[in-house]
């Protein structure tokens, strides 16, 4: 998941798995300081709580232009019902995916192996990020532990934003 301010994007550490893989499927590039960020850091992509701070004008528009990573305030006001049927559009999709692979010759297999298993990884990393949503909007996770999933030992984030960002919660 990924939230989107006006001057700063947060994104969830584990879509860096996908992110420069993701051109194959979107036929965007990732700008050369997202690039970076991917490859001088390691990270453990399996703690997927935190998220990376981004303040770059590039990045933030990348991000934001990005609809296969959803935006935490696009849906955050959303009925759980609207997000459970998305969250099922994203299991059709997925299986479609897999039917279309399964029908390939052994040969077209080979050519389209990266292709579709960036596409399946980005449809499974974007329903895990709703499931998160609607966890936290089923109150299933505190509002404290989402702030500090934001609030990333890495990259923390400013205290600003934080109280910015608890306040618009509380909100809703």
């Amino acid at each position: 998941m990924k939230v989107i301010t006006t001057k700063t994007a947060y994104l969830q550490k584990y879509y860096f798995d996908i992110l420069l893989k993701s051109t194959l499927v979107t036929k965007v590039g990732v700008p050369l300081s997202i690039c970076d960020v991917v490859n001088k850091r390691k990270f453990d992509k399996y703690d997927s709580e935190d998220f990376i701070k981004f303040t770059k004008r590039e990045e933030i528009e990348f991000l934001k232009n990005a609809t296969w990573i959803p935006n935490f305030y696009d849906y955050i006001k959303k009925p759980s019902n609207e997000i459970e049927k998305e969250i099922e559009l994203l299991d059709n999709e997925g299986n479609e995916l897999n039917k279309w692979f399964q029908s390939l010759s052994k040969e077209e297999r080979q050519l389209k192996y990266e292709y579709s298993s960036t596409k399946g990884k980005m449809l499974m990393y974007k329903k895990e990020s709703l499931n998160d949503i609607l966890a936290f909007i089923s109150n299933k996770e505190s509002r404290k532990r989402f702030d500090d999933r934001l609030d990333n030992v890495i990259y923390s984030k400013p205290l600003a934003f934080c109280k910015k960002l608890t306040r618009r919660i509380k909100g809703i």
